[in-house]
């Protein structure tokens, strides 16, 4: 349980900070922490799998796992973005990323469903063209610590994707009878390669496909769901017959600017997991700014 108390840790902390912050500069004494973080680009999410413009909240959960028949409340998945930098001419964006996925089954680390890790990452955006119709790649290149198997991993892909301002298409808002957005998509597809990802295993590389999807049933973000499909299809490396596919969506209800209740349902082999099939309905608290 002492894991739920993590975001308030956070907001706490970053309360503080920010108010030193603004007690130093008098010209902004007006400031509050919303304005204090985007002036130091720092975003909390649950991870950033795509593009910055995904909202998928940080997660901190009670877990009913039908898989195992197990429970957990020791579950954990936060991601925290900060100083992007921007070539403007070239419309490139790069930001490091820091992420930690924890979920431990039975307060047993080396259950097969339980997993701990926490990665570094360096992340870039391209946005090809500047038009009404925009192609777009997406890279990362990291580096993860498993404390499951206490051994360090590598990670790089590069996804394509575009968005436009016409309505129907990917990235833009899609609206309701009264002008209110109900829907937005980000189809995905691109290429990954990992390093020490399965024991005994060197490398592996997959092409992938992936469609996010934001919905907004009520013409409001305080209440939105998120529904996201994932296909995996091994193309080098060991053959370990790892074609995977995952389904998940979610339901977020706003409490306030910052946390909400999250009900969350993942169907799949997890990456996070070392591509083991799960089964889970999350309930849990989320955090996000």
């Amino acid at each position: 349980m002492k894991y739920l108390l993590i975001p308030l840790f956070l907001l706490l902390t970053v309360d503080c900070i920010a108010q030193k912050t603004v007690a130093d500069s008098p010209e902004n004494n007006n400031n509050n922490i919303l304005n204090w973080m985007s002036d130091n680009e720092i975003e909390i999410r649950r991870a950033f799998d795509g593009t910055k413009k995904e909202g998928k909240s940080a997660l901190f959960q009670y877990v009913k796992d039908f898989t195992t028949d197990s429970n957990s409340t020791n579950t954990l998945d936060i991601a925290v973005k900060v100083n992007e930098k921007e070539f403007e001419k070239l419309r490139l964006y790069f930001y490091p990323v820091v992420e930690w996925h924890r979920n431990i089954v039975n307060e047993d680390l080396q259950n097969e469903d339980s997993y701990n890790k926490i990665s570094a990452s360096l992340k870039s955006e391209w946005a090809i063209l500047s038009s009404r119709f925009t192609p777009l790649l997406v890279g990362s290149a990291s580096i993860k610590n498993d404390f499951k198997d206490d051994e360090p991993e590598g990670e790089f892909k590069i996804e394509t994707t575009f968005f436009s301002i016409i309505e129907g298409l990917p990235g833009s808002n899609i609206n309701g009878r009264n002008d209110n957005t109900i829907l937005k998509y980000y189809p995905y597809f691109g290429y990954e390669h990992y390093l020490g990802l399965v024991e005994g295993i060197n490398n592996i590389e997959f092409l992938k496909s992936r469609l996010y999807v934001e919905f907004y049933p009520f013409g409001t973000d305080a209440i939105r769901g998120i529904f996201e499909y994932t296909k995996r299809w091994e193309t080098g490396g060991k053959n370990l017959n790892t074609d995977s596919e995952v389904i998940s969506g979610a339901f977020n209800a706003d409490l306030n600017k910052f946390f909400s209740i999250t009900l969350e349902y993942e169907n799949g082999e997890l990456l996070v997991n070392d591509f083991e099939n799960s089964h889970t309905l999350k309930l849990g608290l989320g955090f996000k700014i």
